[in-house]
């Protein structure tokens, strides 16, 4: 199903945080205009351009899978998208109120990424990804997923994590056995355009796709930003029915935003955040994370 960003937030809240709960993926299509569009990626080129001290066609050429993060070291204006655009109204009516801001990276790839999830905690953690070029005609690039695998404590949501590569939950246990072609598992696939944004649980199992042509790579550009959910605006029976507690979340919560490497590398904001009018609705969501002691008081 695609929507665009009015009609989701024109949905009840109840209706649109349970469909995203129980699938775990929103295809929000034309999320951002295309005049914006051409700007960003006009940007792109010089950002990266510049950080690696080299021509962007050279970096092309080169395949190599490059990721810029914190976007906000780069491009401090790059979150007001979200807002501007009404993404950040989707976010907090799937997440609630006091879901927290944590980070936005430039991602540039050329190749399938192989099934994985990203993390297997008890709280969602959401992740908005903008598209900001064409797919490959053969379809690489796209967004291939697994529906309602990021609901971790289900039994069909473990099994699915034995096949994933990645070191979560028992993950890799099975990845052997995981057909090389994963057009072959069963999944859904959306087919993005330029501006179209996938709002997803980074628990879901998921891939970019490869395509029927891998010696022939196709560049994708995204943005993504992280939130984390906040354990206080989920009600008593999100906890019971995975057989856990609202405290084992929020001690969940807080170590996993510690362990981050972000956090471990220094400040992730820069002063703007702080300072910008612009960015007054995030300041918020900002103070749950830095430093993550702050955390236990705000949980």
């Amino acid at each position: 199903m695609q929507y665009t960003v009015a009609e989701l937030n024109s949905t009840p809240q109840d209706n649109l945080r349970r469909f995203f709960m129980t699938f775990g993926f929103l295809h929000v299509k034309s999320a951002i205009p295309r005049g914006l569009i051409n700007t960003l990626n006009q940007d792109w080129e010089h950002i990266f351009s510049e950080v690696y001290q080299t021509p962007y066609n050279k970096i092309r050429q080169s395949t190599t899978t490059r990721v810029l993060y914190p976007v906000q070291r780069f491009v401090p204006q790059i979150v007001c998208i979200l807002k501007d655009y009404g993404l950040f109204d989707t976010v907090v009516k799937i997440l609630g109120p006091n879901c927290a801001f944590f980070n936005q990276d430039m991602s540039l790839f050329f190749q399938g990424s192989g099934w994985h999830r990203d993390v297997a905690t008890i709280m969602p953690q959401l992740k908005v990804a903008i598209y900001l070029n064409d797919r490959h005609p053969d379809g690489n690039g796209d967004f291939m997923f697994w529906p309602g695998t990021h609901m971790v404590g289900d039994i069909y949501s473990q099994y699915a994590g034995e096949y994933c590569p990645w070191p979560v939950l028992g993950a890799g246990i099975k990845a052997d056995l995981l057909p090389n072609n994963v057009g072959i598992v069963p999944h859904c696939s959306a087919m993005i355009s330029p501006g179209d944004a996938i709002i997803f649980d980074d628990r879901l199992v998921h891939c970019t796709a490869p395509g029927n042509a891998p010696s022939v790579p196709a560049e994708r550009r995204l943005f993504s930003t992280v939130f984390f959910a906040n354990p206080q605006d989920f009600p008593d029976s999100y906890f019971l029915a995975r057989g856990t507690s609202r405290d084992a979340a929020t001690a969940e919560v807080i170590a996993h935003m510690a362990e981050c490497e972000v956090l471990k590398n220094g400040p992730t904001y820069p002063a703007e955040f702080f300072t910008d009018p612009e960015l007054n609705f995030l300041q918020p969501h900002l103070a749950l994370l830095s430093p993550p002691a702050k955390i236990l008081g705000r949980l």
